[in-house]
């Protein structure tokens, strides 16, 4: 004789299946690579049937991006960089979407967070880029008539703290 399951039954089966997907991503993220893992991430939505897409994506995210960081960090050498918690986001969602899109799948049927759109694909912030472009005859004319402002006590705030910087 079959009983029909109760729904408190169904939701420990959820919540089962939810805690085995989540033990097996932690277990490979202690040998795999990012790379791997991005791949074995996507095969898990793809096929898993996860119950909560983003939980899973919000509590994994960060495993899956030391190599975009690693890359990020010696693209921007000599300068010590320190990639935000929205670009690195925004590199592996732009990561995960070209993996979908490789294999056939989109990855708005997920339920997964959008990209920001300040960083470009490049793996650049667009501010920081618009901050390096800046038309330096410029500012040259602009400071030296702000120069010509200060007082004597300014300047000489100025000129120690330009000092120091030039001395490093």
């Amino acid at each position: 004789m079959y009983t029909k399951l109760s729904k408190k039954h169904v939701e420990h089966v959820v919540y089962y299946k939810m805690i085995m997907n989540y033990k097996t991503f932690d277990e490979a993220a202690n040998w795999a690579t990012s790379s791997q893992l991005r791949f074995l991430f996507i095969t898990m939505l793809v096929f898993c049937n996860l119950q909560n897409e983003r939980n899973f994506y919000e509590k994994n995210w960060r495993k899956m991006v030391d190599d975009i960081e690693r890359q990020l960090v010696l693209k921007h050498n000599p300068i010590r960089y320190c990639p935000t918690e929205i670009e690195l986001q925004d590199l592996l969602l732009e990561e995960l979407e070209q993996i979908f899109s490789k294999n056939g799948f989109n990855i708005n049927n997920y339920n997964l967070p959008q990209k920001s759109n300040q960083y470009t694909s490049n793996g650049t912030n667009q501010l920081v880029e618009q901050e390096l472009n800046y038309n330096t005859e410029n500012l040259e004319e602009e400071a030296n008539i702000l120069y010509q402002q200060l007082n004597k006590e300014q300047k000489n705030a100025f000129h120690n703290i330009v000092n120091s910087v030039l001395k490093k």
